[in-house]
């Protein structure tokens, strides 16, 4: 139920384990933005002992967060189903437990979607991080045509926030084993097919977690699920026959390369080409 009182409901699914030092960088990142007038609705996922005592004493503190539970591991897209179910904002904001957001996120993307309203969503370019450390940075095309979603989603997830009936209106994210990890992916396809635009802010406003090394935890049954979500959200598309046949055999091919030259390509994709491409683009708009 909307609640005109409610602007922003930022949405976020915690599974929490071992420690939760990442967990208070995310919720104080949104709870000191700079815009003030939303709801914090936090899934727990079945995290542990201290997360949950944790998020409790958050919520206790704080009367804009509200905590749900899940009886056991449910994944992602089930828990920010629960998130939507409930929420009451205008429009809907994601966030991850193990990522920042600027302080002025919020604002900015409120802000372009009461200015912009042909489009349902919005994203924006974020610094890469690993422990307290930034490593590079994101690039995404600012206005995304269905193209882009050939080698990768041309969205960061927990980056975007969008217009209520985005979320609502086919069913939300889809709770399935091959969305596993690949929610996203398939969720802004669908969209893009349905006619719903996106755009990407040229500038950082979010500090998005990734391990150089996370390549290795990557196990191959997901490298599968992700070939199955490209032939899918490709045929959607129309791009089977403009490169998505080939594209579509990416996952599998990254999940038996070598780890070393993969994690080479990578660096080297993340540190120079869109750090040149970042540059440039702030080369511009200073310029101009």
């Amino acid at each position: 139920m909307v609640d005109d009182r409610i602007q922003i409901s930022v949405i976020m699914c915690v599974r929490c384990r071992e420690t939760v030092d990442n967990l208070i960088f995310a919720m104080d990142s949104i709870l000191y933005q700079t815009y003030t007038d939303f709801e914090f609705i936090i899934c727990d996922d079945d995290s542990d002992a201290s997360a949950k005592e944790l998020l409790s004493a958050y919520c206790r503190q704080d009367s804009r967060i509200r905590l749900l539970h899940n009886d056991q591991n449910r994944g992602v897209a089930y828990s920010l189903n629960r998130c939507i179910e409930v929420s009451c904002g205008k429009y809907i904001a994601r966030m991850d437990a193990d990522d920042i957001s600027m302080s002025n996120r919020l604002q900015e993307e409120y802000e372009f979607l009461e200015n912009h309203p042909e489009y349902s969503f919005v994203g924006c370019n974020a610094e890469l991080i690993a422990l307290s450390t930034a490593w590079g940075i994101r690039i995404m095309p600012e206005h995304p045509e269905h193209k882009d979603f050939l080698p990768y989603s041309p969205y960061i997830h927990p980056s975007v926030m969008g217009r209520r009936e985005l979320f609502i209106h086919d069913g939300g994210y889809k709770v399935s084993g091959i969305t596993w990890r690949c929610e996203d992916y398939e969720f802004f396809m669908r969209q893009h097919s349905q006619g719903y635009q996106g755009y990407n802010m040229q500038k950082p406003l979010y500090y998005y977690r990734e391990d150089q090394n996370a390549y290795r935890r990557r196990r191959f049954r997901y490298s599968l699920a992700e070939m199955l979500i490209r032939i899918q959200g490709y045929m959607r598309l129309g791009l089977m026959l403009k490169g998505g046949i080939i594209y579509c055999f990416k996952p599998l091919v990254i999940g038996i390369l070598p780890k070393r030259f993969y994690a080479a390509w990578k660096r080297r994709s993340q540190s120079q080409a869109q750090v040149s491409s970042y540059m440039q683009s702030m080369s511009e708009k200073i310029s101009a």
